[in-house]
């Protein structure tokens, strides 16, 4: 949450981060570093933000749809844990960032496939 705070996401965003991830926890056993390239919560939001002012139509729920179908994929080829916690934390930040995507019932109705494999609790706005 603090790095979300770091690069003045809303309270809003902040409340839907918590509420996917509120029954992870990344202190059930030790953790490696990242595979490399690996960049902060705060490096990888900034950018986001700054690719989305200069093509606006990337922040779109098919953009959403395709970046998350993207990402379960990559959870679900991977065999390290500790890089699936890390995609699975991804997955938390891009639906808390871009939760008003899921105001759109159709894109909720074809996530809830992919979240077969990962408990989080996504709800229409």
């Amino acid at each position: 949450m603090q790095r979300l705070r770091a690069v003045n996401e809303s309270e809003r965003t902040i409340r839907e981060f918590q509420k996917i991830s509120r029954y992870r926890s990344m202190d059930d056993f030790q953790v490696h570093e990242p595979n490399l390239p690996s960049c902060s919560t705060v490096t990888v939001v900034r950018a986001l933000r700054w690719f989305q002012k200069r093509v606006p139509d990337a922040d779109s729920a098919a953009t959403t749809f395709h970046v998350l179908h993207r990402m379960f994929a990559e959870v679900q080829q991977s065999q390290i844990v500790n890089e699936q916690l890390r995609l699975i934390n991804g997955i938390s930040i891009w639906i808390s960032t871009h939760y008003t995507h899921f105001c759109d019932l159709t894109l909720l109705r074809s996530l809830v496939p992919m979240v077969h494999c990962v408990n989080v609790s996504i709800r229409p706005c």
